[in-house]
C-alpha cells in the first residue's frame, strides 16, 4: 500500500464501544485518531488539511493531533481544542488519556494556560459553510 493511500481517512467501527468512527491516520504512521462523523464533516468543510500529525508540545511534553487550517494563526491547529471549541485559557483533557481518540464525549476542558480561542475560530469555520439539510453535514470519506 502506498503512502497516499494508507493515509486516506476512513469510516469504520470504535473497537470500544461498536460506534460509527472516522479514522485518520497520521503522518509518518504515528498511528490514527479517530473522531465521530460530524466532527469530521465540520473539519474537512472547513478546509482543514488531511495532513494530521501527532506532534509533541516541546514546553510540557504532551501529545496532541495536530492539522492545518488555512484561516488559523499559526500553522496547526489542535484538532481536539477544535472540536472542543475550547476557550482562551482553556485546556483539553482526555478523559481515556489517549490524544488519538478526538471523539467529543473523550474531550474535556479545565482552566489552563492555552492562548488560542478555537471556539471563535469554530464559529468563523460555521459561519464560512453553506448550510443545507438543517444545519446537518454529511461526512466526505471513503467507504
Amino acid at each position: 500500500m502506498n503512502n497516499i493511500q494508507s493515509r486516506t481517512p476512513y469510516l469504520g467501527t470504535d473497537p470500544k464501544d461498536g460506534a460509527q468512527v472516522v479514522f485518520v491516520p497520521l503522518a509518518n504512521g504515528k498511528g490514527i485518531a479517530r473522531l465521530l462523523p460530524d466532527d469530521f464533516a465540520l473539519l474537512t468543510a472547513s478546509n482543514f488539511t488531511m495532513t494530521w500529525s501527532f506532534n509533541s508540545s516541546g514546553r510540557i511534553g504532551k501529545s496532541y493531533v495536530r492539522a492545518y487550517q488555512a484561516n488559523a494563526s499559526g500553522t496547526n491547529v489542535t484538532v481536539a481544542r477544535v472540536i472542543a471549541r475550547a476557550l482562551p485559557r482553556q485546556c483539553i483533557y482526555y478523559r481515556d488519556g489517549d490524544p488519538t481518540n478526538l471523539r467529543a464525549d473523550n474531550l474535556c476542558g479545565r482552566r489552563g494556560h492555552a492562548r488560542r480561542d478555537d471556539a471563535a475560530l469554530v464559529a468563523a469555520m460555521i459561519a464560512e459553510l453553506p448550510m443545507a439539510n438543517d444545519n446537518q453535514f454529511t461526512p466526505n470519506v471513503a467507504a
